[in-house]
């Protein structure tokens, strides 16, 4: 089964770790093809999946960035000068460089985003950039400016291009509101302060009992439960109930 996974307060920890054991971390990459989809960048989540032996298929800059298995990136959302250019439109001088100004030095280097605290994020801030076509998405610690580009749309595009037409996804925060949404079964990591209420409202999403990434270990045991009737939404597009990237899996 195709499984895409948010990677920070679902993957790892908040101390940016993941707990669980290799063994299993092992097992879940042969039975499953396990993409990262992140706020993280490209460079950030080499180690990460290459430490798993996760699928080195990878979606960055919460969607506006895909990484290919040769390396390669492609960019799914509006350039980092495009979104700078819209930010100036939205926003004043003064107000465009207090924000860039607490930017990340590194996060500077985006292909396609722009990586701000949360604490800068503020529902007017949300507004004015909807104003410009602009998405401004929350996750943990930080919010990704990003335009024409979110982590459910990458999803749809990878989808596509492996000829699965069914995925699970899983995540904790706001961000992955859009990746839940277009998964087929989705699944909800409960935060230290509970679920978020975004993803809560996710049609049939199925919220997990054990916090981050046991979260992520509960997820496998429910996968692995054999049932008649699994869990999850009809897809416009669904041809059969067959995974197309494992043609023996049933979806359970």
């Amino acid at each position: 089964m195709l499984i895409f996974s948010d990677v920070d307060g679902t993957l790892l920890n908040e101390e940016g770790y993941c707990p669980l054991n290799p063994a299993t971390l092992q097992r879940a990459a042969e039975q499953h093809q396990v993409v990262l989809a992140s706020s993280r960048d490209v460079a950030e989540l080499v180690p990460i999946y290459q430490r798993h032996g996760f699928s080195a298929w990878c979606i960055a800059e919460d969607g506006a960035v895909l990484g290919h298995p040769d390396g390669a990136t492609e960019l799914l959302g509006t350039p980092r000068p495009g979104l700078l250019t819209a930010m100036r439109d939205a926003l004043s001088s003064a107000e465009l460089n207090a924000l860039l100004g607490v930017e990340p030095t590194a996060a500077r280097e985006r292909a396609a985003s722009v990586l701000l605290p949360i604490s800068v994020a503020t529902p007017m801030l949300r507004q004015r950039l909807e104003g410009a076509r602009l998405r401004l998405t929350i996750g943990g610690r930080w919010a990704t400016i990003t335009a024409e580009a979110s982590k459910g749309i990458a999803a749809r595009v990878l989808g596509q291009r492996l000829g699965v037409t069914r995925w699970i996804a899983i995540g904790n925060a706001a961000n992955d509101a859009t990746l839940l949404g277009e998964a087929w079964r989705a699944f909800v990591i409960r935060n230290p302060d509970g679920h978020d209420p975004v993803l809560v409202r996710i049609t049939e999403a199925e919220l997990l009992t054990a916090p981050g990434p046991e979260g992520w270990l509960e997820m496998l045991r429910l996968l692995d439960q054999p049932t008649g009737h699994v869990p999850g939404k009809e897809r416009p597009d669904d041809d059969a109930a067959v995974d197309h990237h494992h043609p023996d899996d049933s979806g359970s």
